[in-house]
């Protein structure tokens, strides 16, 4: 076991090397981690109890390549956890996918009721070697996963063989349960036998079925939640399909990634670091402390920008205490229009905040706030033509879209000028 994950860990640590070069957005880096980074702890999952050393060691490599350069994290891996939908990142959990691909070897092994079929031979094998290590009874086919049932029970000694002893701790630190099943005809136990049923985040899991995943609630965006007061947090509003919305392949992955972070507050500002970070005051105003909130929607480098957009639809002015900070994806300010093209005057706003950000802050660059606006106007009209002239249908708006080919709505025909302030 110990072999293993030794050489887990170096073959994990030398791709992390590899890749380091590469320019990875962290919507990216999530999919690399789950397909390419972790193939292997996925296989070897299906037979080898992993140890804590093991998740600690990996999930501190994951960490310092997801947040890299950054020495210390702006947040915690389990932020990028769950759907996209949800507002996670699809990153798998390492810890409970790990379990929950063990458990296909330990139902048939352990003789749980939810296995339904005729125990292979190599189950057999390990049941008895496995009970004779907990001093069980070796041919009784309810002793070792009732064994189980008892919230305190023993670890084998450290005389008895040591794999087993490392089995029964990846049970105990797992979401693993176990729970006698109701009284049927399992195989082997007869018609009115109760057997005990394995669990995995509360749901019986059996050999063949699918991994279950566990319930992610959706959560309130960290920005939202830092905005308000704390005697107002009953009050924080946010969008029902905010994160689906934001999910939208409508608008570039890059472009995505940064209003993930700038929602979940994953960027580096003053107001987690330290003094010497040279950063930390704002380039552009007489700020001392930097912050989310004020780098992105308050600062008066990016406020103008925030203001143009608002005016951008004929006819639709903002009211006067209409505040973009608390207004994500301009669901309250343009409630009927179309959501792929909210999301993607959405995206590029926040896109063209973090690049003002990015030129007075890392490139030196004052631009004055006109060059900056005329950034984004064309990084709409960009972005709403390629939509336009894509022939596939794009996932989550595909009635929207068909409707951009078919018949263009009057919000397409909208010039936007780089040159005259909006009216």
């Amino acid at each position: 076991i110990e072999a293993n994950q030794t050489k887990l860990l170096s073959a994990i640590a030398a791709k992390v090397q590899s890749w380091g070069p590469c320019k990875i957005s962290i919507a990216g880096q999530c999919i690399a981690a789950n397909v390419f980074l972790l193939s292997k702890v996925w296989y070897l999952a299906h037979i080898v109890p992993f140890q804590k050393s093991f998740f600690v060691a990996a999930r501190r490599l994951l960490q310092r390549w997801v947040w890299a350069p950054s020495k210390h994290p702006p947040a915690r891996l389990e932020v990028l956890h769950g759907d996209v939908e949800k507002g996670g990142l699809g990153l798998l959990d390492l810890h409970t996918q790990s379990h929950a691909i063990l458990s296909k070897f330990l139902t048939p092994t352990l003789s749980c009721a939810n296995y339904m079929g005729i125990q292979p031979e190599w189950a057999e094998v390990a049941h008895s070697l496995m009970s004779k290590s907990l001093g069980l009874v070796a041919s009784s086919k309810t002793a070792l996963p009732a064994y189980f049932l008892s919230p305190k029970y023993k670890l084998p000694s450290w005389e008895k063989p040591k794999a087993w002893r490392e089995y029964v701790m990846s049970i105990r630190d797992s979401s693993m349960s176990f729970e006698v099943g109701t009284p049927g005809e399992w195989p082997g136990l007869g018609p009115q036998a109760r057997a005990t049923v394995l669990h995995i985040n509360g749901q019986p899991h059996g050999n063949n079925e699918l991994l279950p995943q566990p319930p992610r609630v959706i959560t309130v965006a960290p920005l939202l939640s830092h905005a308000y007061p704390l005697d107002q947090q009953d009050n924080i509003w946010q969008p029902p399909q905010m994160w689906l919305e934001l999910a939208l392949k409508v608008a570039s992955a890059r472009w995505r990634s940064t209003t993930w972070r700038v929602l979940n507050r994953t960027f580096r500002t003053g107001d987690w670091s330290g003094p010497t970070f040279e950063h930390r005051k704002c380039c552009t105003c007489p700020l001392e402390v930097t912050t989310h909130e004020h780098r992105y929607f308050q600062c008066q480098a990016v406020s103008h920008l925030w203001a143009r957009i608002a005016r951008i639809i004929p006819g639709v002015l903002p009211p006067p205490d209409w505040d973009p900070l608390l207004d994500p994806m301009f669901s309250q300010l343009w409630p009927k229009l179309p959501r792929s093209l909210r999301a993607i005057l959405y995206h590029a706003t926040i896109w063209a905040c973090h690049c003002v950000y990015l030129d007075t802050s890392l490139n030196q660059l004052h631009l004055p706030p006109q060059v900056h606006w005329q950034k984004l106007c064309i990084a709409v009209e960009n972005q709403i033509k390629q939509v336009y002239c894509y022939k596939g249908p794009i996932a989550g708006c595909r009635k929207e879209t068909c409707t951009w080919r078919t018949a263009a709505p009057e919000w397409l025909q909208i010039t936007i000028s780089p040159t005259e302030p909006p009216q």
